[in-house]
């Protein structure tokens, strides 16, 4: 009997502090109050990563940086009940995990896997896969935002994820494999969906990128201050 593949995981130790007040925020580095102790911390922001109109607590990583201000990562944010992972590092590592591991079974058994693949000038996508039936580009997409009981994505108008969109469509029609893998670092979600109402001109490319053969894959994860695991598909509406 066959072992059954071991979720991919990321878990760091985390330094939780509850009940956070956001004293000043800006788009790399973040300075937060603990209305427990006083202490006052400071957080790197890995890229300009938003959860529209949320009161949170946060949850702090333990790398350290040698060019950032910060000597810690802003990891997650506590949104009512649950954890919503921020740190948008994460999911390209989760992805190739759950390659490896057989978890995500639709892009299970390649060869190899290159990183931050050059497809044409001025472009980059984060995974290439290389097996028997060829090439497969992937790109990676966190997602933070939940309307309504969905995942939704993005969260702000986003030209370069609208690039990314129209290079795996140029690739898929090149005759290549074109796949776009949505990260929901959430677990109060049920199904994945556009988020029209922030940028309709990326929906408008989602629909017309799956309609020509781009894979769309919304794969949640469960965060917590002690792990992220990445668990299941959850279904698309377009």
């Amino acid at each position: 009997m066959s072992t059954p593949p071991r979720p991919p995981r990321l878990s760091d130790e985390m330094i939780p502090v509850q009940d956070g007040d956001t004293e000043r925020a800006e788009v790399f580095f973040s300075r937060i109050e603990s209305n427990l102790s006083g202490e006052v911390f400071s957080f790197g922001i890995p890229k300009n990563q938003s959860v529209p109109g949320m009161i949170f607590s946060v949850a702090g990583g333990t790398s350290r940086s040698k060019t950032s201000p910060s000597s810690l990562t802003w990891e997650m944010i506590r949104v009512d009940a649950g954890w919503v992972g921020i740190n948008t590092l994460h999911p390209n590592h989760l992805i190739t995990e759950g390659i490896e591991s057989g978890i995500i079974r639709e892009l299970h058994g390649c060869e190899s896997i290159r990183r931050e693949v050059c497809t044409r000038q001025g472009t980059r996508l984060d995974l290439c896969l290389q097996g028997s039936n060829g090439s497969c580009f992937v790109e990676v997409k966190n997602v933070t935002l939940a309307i309504d009981g969905a995942a939704a994505f993005p969260d702000a108008v986003s030209e370069r994820g609208l690039k990314h969109l129209k290079e795996l469509i140029w690739l898929r029609r090149s005759g290549h494999r074109a796949v776009v893998v949505f990260v929901v670092q959430r677990s109060d979600c049920n199904f994945f969906r556009p988020a029209d109402e922030i940028d309709q001109e990326y929906g408008r490319w989602l629909r017309r990128a799956v309609e020509a053969g781009v894979e769309a894959l919304p794969y949640r994860a469960h965060v917590t201050p002690k792990e992220i695991l990445l668990t299941e598909r959850l279904p698309i509406i377009l």
